[in-house]
């Protein structure tokens, strides 16, 4: 995989160009010089572990603060440090950057989402010791802090105090009566580092002063006033000093430093490789890339696009161990030299690690050696003419090529005779496809467009040419040759036509009738693949049509279903409402005399099961119940939302009205299912003015109900019925007798009464009133 065919002919395919985009998206110098030497000569395994990363990477960008802004080549400086190299203020805040950089990142990929890049970085330690040391002895532009030391902040404070007397001293002298005449202008200013006032040139003997300086013209002298003398020189003294403490401290800040060499140059390597890492994602966002599945034994690019194009064509390719050869035919200026420079660049840029412009599951072998013929380095100071430049790369393609190579060659056969250019390029590619190689050429030669058709191995392709347009598309298609459509060209360029003419008049018969073929059967398949994007276009169209329907079926559906459901929960809070209301009008009916009370409650009873029905647009229209579980008429069910089993009664459709107790229901049969009968099952009490009894009921008169021999139905039906009698009778309680038995009996009666509004409570009898064999129901609050 190292060898140096993979550095030849890079620049043939703008490989260099990627890594100078690669480089502009780093943020380091070190991640700058990863790039710009990068090759496609890494293992196969290392490979895949940088696919790896780059995932992660990209993880890591998107989900938090990934920024190596401000890291330096701290390894290199800790390294000078340590052989005795001082450094200065603003390189040692530059290591300050390195440190946080590597601690904030190092926390991020440790988390335990990021295991390729964790295990990249192992090994990796960030010295907080010296981050500290370094960032509270310096502020962020390199100066060194006051309380970097105490002398050092001792000797600042004389400076400060040393700078406000001299401060004094000018202000009073440019104030002073005596100096006004002498002064050019009132201002201080500097010379050699010393404050000086402006004095005219005749007076300059009479101040008191030293004259440091002399104006350009010769009009002005700079003088350091006797008053100020003593301060500055205490000042330049102070100033002298707080330069040795300085280079002391700088002194040791950087052998703290080059003690951690080692360590810094570590993590300067990691630094490096993130920042790569994060340009190829960067980079393979703004080419819209992604990363190609690498290794077997077959090349498939899906959509490639040339990533330096403005508007690249995209090209599809597919090389495998059976059809190992692609022959490109076509114009010029057709794009076949694109189309190979693009397969060239996809591959170099996948096993370099990066991202790709392709569509997903491209696949990409782990090819050796790429070997290149693109170009003419025809040379004058090598006396090499365009064809020996062609040979002097091919020769060793021939010799070497193996399996695992891939091939590219523009213009085979091209810059000799075309006759013996024909033979000999026939005899390479012959040689290149026994050798097993994946390769790719392109050529203008008609001999070569039969080698599909000798060699099974072998394909054509061809780049796209529009006659109507007498322009190329750049579309590549593979299956069949193209013609050079020299001639259309060359009108298209503005060659005269009367001399197009005569060249067609001399064509060969037969080569004009091949081109002529090719050019028809060119025709044939634009139409034919016109024909199939329309059908596959009107298709897409109706599939999509489709879609919406159904989209819109099932939102209209679930609109439905909502508002159904809104209206079925507003009905049932409406009938709990009623049931409410029932139980206080019961009440208030006691109060009325017989006839009156008579009247009144078959007119509640009526409303009541009025309200019970379900209203006609809440009813359901859902499937009907499987053929196990179709209903008929007498069937137990159990309703959605009603904890007893009730008795169908009648069928209409998909609905079907439902005795649930003392409740007439109409409901959907979607909202049922069957309910096994039985002596103790959930069976309600119901109401139906159509029913007869199947066995004579034996009633006392009054406050006594004797409910013995009847089945669980009928005596449930004869309680419901006789409650009625006893409340229109104003009875204060009533004695129900039930018989003791298994008990089902007893407990089907009890389940009434807990759920009927007319019984305000009710118990077993006592012994005296029949024990476990009777309940007592009390209609109204009994006398404590």
């Amino acid at each position: 995989m190292n060898s140096p065919r993979w550095a030849d002919g890079l620049d043939a395919i703008d490989f260099p160009k990627i890594l100078e985009r690669l480089s502009r998206e780093t943020e380091t110098q070190m991640g700058r010089e990863r790039t710009q030497h990068l090759e496609p000569s890494l293992g196969r395994q290392h490979l895949l572990a940088e696919q790896a990363a780059l995932r992660e990477a990209r993880m890591l960008l998107v989900s938090g603060d990934a920024s190596l802004s401000g890291a330096i080549t701290a390894g290199t400086l800790a390294r000078i440090a340590a052989k005795g190299g001082v450094h200065g203020g603003e390189a040692l805040w530059g290591i300050v950057n390195t440190l946080r950089v590597g601690l904030r990142l190092t926390r991020q990929i440790t988390d335990g989402r990021f295991p390729t890049l964790n295990a990249r970085c192992k090994g990796v330690y960030v010295p907080e010791s010296l981050l500290d040391a370094l960032a509270g002895a310096l502020r962020e532009d390199g100066e060194l802090k006051d309380q970097a030391s105490r002398e050092l902040a001792s000797i600042r404070r004389q400076i400060r105090e040393e700078s406000r007397a001299l401060d004094v001293v000018f202000e009073r002298i440019l104030s002073m009566p005596s100096w006004a005449p002498y002064l050019q202008d009132r201002v201080v200013t500097l010379r050699f580092g010393r404050r000086v006032v402006p004095v005219k040139i005749e007076f300059r003997n009479k101040v008191r002063g030293l004259v440091h300086d002399e104006s350009a013209s010769g009009q002005t002298v700079f003088v350091e006033p006797l008053q100020a003398l003593e301060h500055q020189n205490h000042l330049t003294v102070l100033e002298r000093n707080e330069a040795e403490e300085i280079e002391r401290i700088l002194t040791m800040l950087s052998a703290a430093v080059g003690a951690e060499a080692d360590v810094l140059e570590r993590l300067q390597e990691v630094l490096g490789w993130l920042d790569e890492m994060f340009a190829k994602v960067r980079l393979g966002g703004a080419m819209r890339a992604t990363l190609a599945d690498l290794g077997g034994d077959r090349l498939r690019l899906i959509e490639a696009r040339h990533p330096l194009l403005t508007t690249p064509v995209p090209i599809s390719v597919e090389l495998s161990p059976d059809q190992s050869v692609l022959v490109v035919t076509g114009p010029n200026t057709g794009g076949k030299t694109v189309a190979l420079k693009t397969v060239g660049l996809m591959v170099a840029m996948a096993l370099s690690g990066m991202m790709i412009p392709c569509q997903d599951a491209t696949t990409i072998p782990f090819y050796e050696r790429l070997w290149l013929d693109i170009g003419d380095d025809q040379s004058i100071e090598q006396n090499l003419s365009t064809f020996s430049s062609h040979l002097s790369r091919l020769i060793p393609m021939m010799r070497e090529a193996r399996p695992s190579d891939l091939c590219l060659i523009d213009e085979i056969g091209s810059g000799t005779d075309p006759e013996e250019g024909s033979v000999l390029a026939e005899a390479m590619i012959e040689r290149l496809y026994q050798a097993g190689a994946h390769v790719m050429v392109t050529t203008h030669l008609g001999r070569l467009k039969l080698l599909a058709y000798r060699i099974e191995g072998i394909e054509n392709a061809q780049v796209e040419f529009d006659r109507q347009s007498l322009r190329p598309t750049y579309r590549l298609l593979t299956g069949y040759p193209g013609s050079s459509h020299a001639l259309y060209v060359a009108e298209r360029l503005g060659m005269p036509a009367p001399l197009l003419e005569r060249a067609r008049e001399r064509m060969d018969p037969e080569a004009e009738a091949m081109k002529r073929a090719l050019e028809d059967l060119e025709q044939i398949n634009a139409r034919l693949r016109d024909e199939t994007a329309d059908l596959l276009l009107r298709e897409q169209h109706l599939q999509d049509r489709d879609r919406q329907l159904s989209e819109r079926e099932t939102r209209l559906e679930r609109e439905r279903q909502a508002m159904r459901e809104r209206g079925l929960n507003t009905w049932k809070r409406q009938l709990d409402e009623l049931t409410r209301k029932f139980d206080q009008v019961i009440r208030e009916v006691r109060s009325q005399d017989a006839q009156e009370r008579q009247a009144a409650m078959e007119k509640l009873r009526q409303a009541f099961r009025a309200a019970q029905d379900l209203p006609s647009d809440l009813q359901s229209d859902g499937p009907a119940l499987g053929d196990n579980e179709r209903l008929q008429v007498g069937d137990w069910v159990m309703a959605e939302g009603f904890r007893d089993a009730g008795r169908l009664v009648e069928l209409q459709g998909r609905t079907a009205t439902v005795e649930v107790g003392a409740l007439r229901l109409k409901l959907p049969l979607s909202d049922m299912r069957k309910a096994a009968q039985s002596a103790d099952s959930q069976a309600s009490r119901r109401k139906s003015s159509q029913r007869t009894l199947s066995a004579p009921v034996r009633s006392t008169v009054g406050t006594e109900l004797d409910l013995r021999g009847l089945t669980v139905d009928d005596a449930v039906y004869t309680c419901d019925r006789y409650l009625d009698e006893a409340v229109l009778g104003n009875a204060p309680w009533v004695r129900i007798i039930h018989g003791k038995g298994t008990g089902a009996l007893r407990k089907a009666i009890q389940q009434q009464l807990a759920g009927d509004p007319r019984v305000v409570q009710y118990r077993l009898g006592e012994s005296g009133e029949g024990g476990d064999g009777v309940t007592v129901a009390y209609l109204e609050e009994p006398n404590q």
